[in-house]
């Protein structure tokens, strides 16, 4: 077996090889997988696959552990020449007795069962009896899945031995796990023939990538004499007897190898480092400083059981270590652990109050509880013991103003901007800081007032006459986006263009070579046209799903589609962004390698889905990457930038006036612009009490995000409700709304528990479920619903929606003019109300408005006129450019 052109050529089957988005190139180990229960990923099996095809013609591939045959049949895959031996007495795992069977008929199904002897034995008894034949194949790659305490995984190293090809490949699954790692080490430590290849660990068990880690060994015997290779040895103390004497020989003194351990474990070297604890601990048991650091080996391992209790063990021997107790920490942390991981941190704290690192951990876990103003004290202190960190102070601006402490998350920022002048990011903060929710419509207008006197000062203050503060700018501009500014419900057109002029000087400064605009390429031989996406949300979101129908329905006859994912979290909806482009690059993080990128690929013309909801999308669209630069309603408000060309909308949402509102070329597509898929409304299989809805309610769906519902609208909940004693508005993600609601209510003499739900996020189907036992969805004023309306209708629920004069405004107004179902468009807010308490009292009208949305809500899902219409001005644009 041909080791060394298999471990050089596995890279090239995956995608995003080295990532923890790694997944096969080809689809079909996926889609076996997906027919077979096996405890696999489709990554092993790709993996095996891959090994197999470097067998030499002579050598077999052999397993231990098959159950039901997944691994066995992605090893096996378009190799129709290639033998097997599998193995498995099924003791583990088949309570029901039914593996052998199903084994079989999945042999069967794959059409592999003429290329595999199975063996319905433990493996002991197979290489034993394996011995007695005159065997003359030997084993080119070997797969051990079998048990995997230590006494099991280091016999099935022993007994393959004498069966395994002078070169060849041992594929160890669950890795993971610390008995694993001790008899691998033992074996390799004992059998020089034997060496670590390659280590694929996953974070956590029964990960999507491998499963619970592999570790793959290379056997050859030309590295050293058969002489010199031990015989079998049974015992593991000889074999730790063995590897110790090894060891100790190599090294004159604990002191030295205490430093050997230190620096492996500094560069993540932790597999070679975690044998020479075991050596260090023969000379040192009961060191707290040794016990310290395996602790941390352990915890970086993502061994917590382990690394609990050495840890433990340390502060046994000596409870005076910060670094102990913060570790202990950490490891509370990992496994969920909050209060006991709060608890070390304070201890930690206590012998080194101004740790960093400590404050920064002890902010996060009383988030994931829930503790805002712990949080918030803890961050307060951090700035007081570091009143130069600017981490702390930009962490505490954002938590209060998460928490609606404005004043102070205001002064907190100029405080900052005063100690450290230097830091662009508080300049930026202090000047333009909006609120999430507003307590009154006149908060809206101080506060822009505010925006519009900051957005003044701190284009002046702005200096980029040195190095030092075009990179501080750059910094700065790359963290912060004016997102909240377009749920002030108002034309941001000036404010956005001052705010781009700003940014595009910002960026010309440090990148001077992508701020004009380049040549337009000549087109190929092959006619087509270069259109880049570059988001850092090509993944399930919602700002960015409806791009898939303009890349799925594409003319790839005329066009040369690339995507640019600048973000890291890949999802099946990757997978399709991946599958309907002709080149794909994922460049997370990177700013500067994402724009290399785009010039390199000499794009005719570059598109952002969305500018303003990611700072460096917004960075890199203030740039001129391509010739033409167009951006679309993933975020429905102008970018304000001089480098993009054109705003891409759709002719049902625009008002007339629409131009007005962007700085670019406004293109207006036909119906809603987008191709959407249909979403896949799953069957009802949940009542109404698994929400905790009333079975007699008439219940109002409010699923927008809480920063959409503006102060001056609460009112209208209040007087539905008034109308409709059984109404229940059920919000999601909203929690935030409580106390504004809870003093609209009151004032009208209404509890507002009586009314309102307040539920989590919920997952994918579980939500369209919610949108099925509901009544009617009520929309958003200024900023309506977009996916979550499309959702709704796709559910055949009544819309309630009042369109205003921004595009942001009308999204869900076009739909329904799409579906020219007009009875529930209010021309007022006075009309909101009354169409929503008619749609609450009756039935039969709601139950007919149902019935027309079913008939017609297909006209909103994959509409392809405007993909059409799409590249007609793309190629109409390149002709008049050209």
């Amino acid at each position: 077996m041909d080791y060394q052109r298999f471990i050089n050529q596995l890279p090239t089957c995956f995608e995003d090889w080295g990532l923890v988005s790694v997944r096969p190139k080809s689809k079909l180990f996926q889609e076996r997988l997906d027919q077979i229960q096996g405890m696999t990923t489709a990554n092993i099996m790709q993996l095996l696959n891959c090994a197999v095809a470097y067998m030499a013609p002579n050598e077999v591939y052999c397993e231990i552990g098959t159950y039901q045959g997944s691994t066995l049949i992605g090893a096996l895959a378009n190799h129709p020449d290639r033998m097997a031996y599998a193995v498995d007495n099924f003791s583990e795992y088949d309570p029901l007795g039914e593996n052998l069977d199903r084994l079989m008929e999945n042999l069967t199904k794959w059409g592999i069962q003429d290329q595999v002897v199975f063996c319905n034995q433990d493996f002991e008894t197979f290489f034993t009896d394996l011995g007695s034949l005159e065997f003359e194949e030997k084993i080119g790659v070997y797969f051990y899945d079998g048990a995997h305490d230590y006494r099991s995984q280091l016999m099935g190293l022993l007994r393959v031995r004498p069966f395994l090809a002078d070169q060849s490949v041992i594929i160890i699954d669950d890795s993971n796990w610390d008995t694993v790692q001790q008899a691998i080490s033992d074996f390799t430590s004992t059998h020089p023939p034997c060496q670590p290849l390659l280590h694929l660990p996953t974070p956590i068990a029964r990960h999507f990538t491998f499963w619970n880690g592999l570790t793959l060994l290379s056997w050859d015997t030309q590295r050293v004499n058969e002489a010199q290779v031990p015989p079998p040895v049974r015992y593991p103390d000889v074999i730790q007897g063995i590897y110790s004497l090894q060891m100790m020989e190599q090294r004159q003194s604990p002191n030295q190898l205490w430093q050997e351990v230190r620096m492996l474990q500094a560069q993540g070297r932790f597999q070679d480092a975690e044998p020479l604890y075991r050596l260090l601990m023969l000379w040192k048991k009961r060191d707290p400083e040794i016990l310290l650091g395996l602790g941390k080996l352990y915890y970086a391992t993502g061994r917590y059981r382990e690394a609990f209790e050495t840890i433990v063990q340390a502060l046994q021997l000596d409870t005076t270590r910060a670094e102990s107790h913060f570790t202990l920490g950490l490891i509370g942390q990992a496994t969920g652990n909050l209060s006991g991981a709060i608890t070390a941190y304070g201890e930690a704290l206590r012998l080194e109050p101004e740790r960093a690192d400590v404050f920064l951990n002890l902010v996060e876990c009383y988030k994931h509880l829930g503790d805002w103003q712990s949080a918030i004290q803890t961050l307060r202190e951090a700035v007081r013991k570091h009143p130069t960190g600017a981490g702390f102070y930009f962490d505490l601006i954002l938590l209060l103003r998460e928490q609606g402490e404005m004043a102070e998350a205001i002064a907190t920022a100029e405080t900052a901007m005063k100690t450290l002048p230097e830091e662009y990011t508080f300049r930026i903060l202090y000047h333009l800081l909006l609120p999430l929710l507003y307590e009154t419509a006149s908060e809206i207008t101080e506060y822009r007032q505010r925006f519009t006197t900051g957005l003044q000062r701190l284009i002046q203050e702005t200096k980029l006459d040195t190095a030092e503060a075009r990179q501080s700018a750059l910094a700065g501009t790359g963290r912060l986006t004016n997102f909240y500014l377009t749920y002030q419900f108002q034309n941001n057109r000036s404010l956005q263009s001052q705010y781009g002029q700003l940014l595009h000087q910002i960026m010309a400064a440090n990148y001077p070579q992508w701020a004009k605009t380049p040549p337009m390429p000549a087109l190929e031989n092959n006619g087509k046209i270069r259109v880049g996406y570059a988001s850092a949300y090509l993944h399930s979101y919602s700002g960015t799903l409806w791009l898939t129908g303009w890349l799925k329905y594409a003319d790839r006859q005329s066009f040369e589609l690339y995507c640019y994912y600048t973000g890291n979290q890949p999802d099946p909806i990757t997978d399709q962004f991946r599958e309907f482009c002709d080149v794909f690059h994922q460049i997370p993080g990177n700013l500067e390698a994402a724009c290399q990128q785009i010039r390199a690929d000499q794009l005719h013309i570059l598109v952002f889905p969305e500018i303003g909801m990611d700072p460096p999308t917004l960075q890199m669209a203030a740039l001129k990457l391509a010739p033409i630069v167009c951006t679309a309603w993933g975020h429905p408000d102008t970018s304000g930038l001089p480098t993009v060309d054109y705003y891409l909308s759709s002719e049902l949402m625009e008002p007339e006036q629409g131009q007005d509102h962007y700085t670019e070329a406004l293109i207006r597509l036909p119906n809603l612009a987008i191709a959407y898929p249909r979403p896949e409304v799953p069957p009802l299989t949940r009542p109404r009490s698994d929400y905790g809805l009333r079975t007699n309610a008439v219940v109002y769906l409010c699923c927008q995000a809480a920063f959409k519902y503006l102060p001056q609208h609460d009112r209208l909940l209040v007087e539905i409700a008034r109308q409709v004693p059984t109404a229940q508005f059920v919000f999601i993600r909203a929690d935030s709304l409580k106390p504004r609601l809870g003093k609209a209510f009151s004032a009208a003499g209404l509890e507002m528990a009586d009314y309102c739900l307040f539920l989590p996020v919920q997952a994918r189907h579980p939500y369209l479920m919610l949108n099925q036992l509901s009544d009617i969805y009520l929309d958003t004023i200024g900023f309506t619903g977009g996916n979550t309306t499309l959702d709704a209708l796709a559910c055949h629920l009544p819309v309630v929606t009042y369109p205003g004069e921004l595009m942001r405004s009308r999204l869900s107004y076009s739909m329904l003019r799409r579906m020219s179902i007009l009875e529930t468009i209010a021309r007022s807010e006075d009309e909101y109300i009354e169409i929503a308490v008619r749609l609450g009292q009756d039935a039969d009208w709601r139950n007919a408005i149902q019935q027309a949305i079913a008939a017609k809500c297909e006209l909103l899902y994959d509409d392809r006129t405007c993909v059409t219409a799409l590249e007609a001005f793309f190629k109409q644009t390149i002709s008049n450019r050209g």
